[in-house]
C-alpha cells in the first residue's frame, strides 16, 4: 500500500508484469518450435521433389536415346522402390503413342515418425 509520498511499483504490479512477460516469452518459444518443424518439413519435401524430378529427367533422357523413341529396355516402371537419403521412390510409366505419363511416388519420414507421400507426374514425348 502506498502512502502519499511514495513512488514506484507495488509488489502486485511487479508480479503481474512478470506473468505477462513470461507468457510472452513462452509464446515466442512455441512459435520458434513451429517454425523449426516447418523448416524441416520443407527441407524434406524439397529434397524429395528434386530427387523425383531427377528420375523423370533420367527417364526422359533414356526415352530420347533410342530410335524410335521410348523403346529403350530401361524405359519402364520401377520393379522395386529405390531409397536415396531417407527418401524412397517408385515410378510408373504409362500410356502409349506420342507421349508417356511418368508418375514418381516419394515416401519420406517427418518428425515424430510420421510419414509423407508426394507424387510428381510428368509427360515424356516419344
Amino acid at each position: 500500500m502506498k502512502t502519499s509520498g511514495e513512488r514506484g511499483f507495488s509488489l502486485i504490479e511487479m508480479m503481474v508484469a512478470i506473468v505477462i512477460l513470461a507468457s510472452g516469452v513462452l509464446c515466442l518459444a512455441a512459435g520458434s518450435l513451429v517454425v523449426t518443424r516447418d523448416l524441416y518439413r520443407s527441407k524434406q519435401s524439397t529434397l524429395a521433389a528434386a530427387q523425383a524430378q531427377t528420375y523423370i529427367d533420367r527417364l526422359r533422357n533414356l526415352a530420347a536415346s533410342t530410335n524410335p523413341p521410348c523403346t529403350a529396355s530401361g524405359f519402364t516402371s520401377s520393379g522395386s522402390a529405390v531409397s536415396v537419403n531417407n527418401v524412397t521412390h517408385s515410378w510408373t510409366v504409362g500410356g502409349s503413342g506420342a507421349s508417356r505419363t511418368v508418375q514418381v511416388i516419394s515416401n519420406y519420414k517427418l518428425a515424430a515418425g510420421r510419414a509423407r507421400v508426394d507424387t510428381l507426374v510428368g509427360m515424356i514425348a516419344c
